[in-house]
């Protein structure tokens, strides 16, 4: 019993480390864009990416429906971040006028507007994917809980309902009332790609 105990510890450890080192990368990977500067953005979205999925698929097997269509929808927005991020950083034509840091004197490999518009178009396909599994997922426990409780679609872990204590709004699982940011987050990104 105590081995046992020790394994789930363990596992619970790495992957609030793995969480935690997904988080940093990705603040560096955008402290990266924001610079300008590929050899730090580039790296950490990388490993933001490899973390991310680490954890993702390491929180499968115990996670609701709602945990694995989040997870599946921050993993794409990941990858079309890290995919806009790449086309920006090496084709998006610039202005000298905005070479403000001096490091910067272009795009990494060449001023091409076509190549930046389709880079931003694949970013945006992952983007919409999201969406549209986050729209599907709360269609359905919408739909489903016109006929039974879509409390228990959208809170069950291992198809246990938690405490009411532990739901928000009565009907969110606290895991996955921390989650449903990305969707909004995914919309921010997609009308910046639009230019909306």
């Amino acid at each position: 019993m105590a081995a046992d105990s020790w394994i789930i510890h363990s596992l619970a450890w790495k992957t609030k480390l793995v969480k935690d080192v997904s988080l940093f990368a990705w603040l560096l990977k955008d402290l990266g864009w924001v610079l300008v500067c590929a050899p730090v953005c580039l790296p950490a979205a990388f490993v933001a990416i490899a973390a991310e999925s680490w954890g993702f698929r390491s929180e499968w097997a115990s996670a609701s429906s709602g945990i694995r269509v989040h997870g599946i929808a921050e993993l794409l927005w990941l990858i079309g971040n890290a995919v806009w991020a790449t086309a920006e950083l090496l084709y998006e034509p610039m202005d000298p006028k905005e070479f403000i840091f001096p490091w910067v004197s272009g795009p990494l490999l060449a001023s091409d507007e076509q190549r930046y518009n389709l880079g931003s178009r694949v970013a945006l396909g992952f983007f919409l994917t999201g969406l549209a599994a986050l729209a599907g997922f709360y269609a359905f426990t919408l739909a489903s809980g016109a006929r039974s409780s879509g409390a228990a679609l959208l809170c069950q872990v291992r198809d246990e309902l938690p405490p009411e204590r532990e739901r928000v709004f009565g009907g969110l699982s606290m895991e996955l009332y921390t989650r449903i940011f990305i969707g909004p987050w995914i919309a921010k990104d997609a009308f910046w790609i639009l230019d909306f």
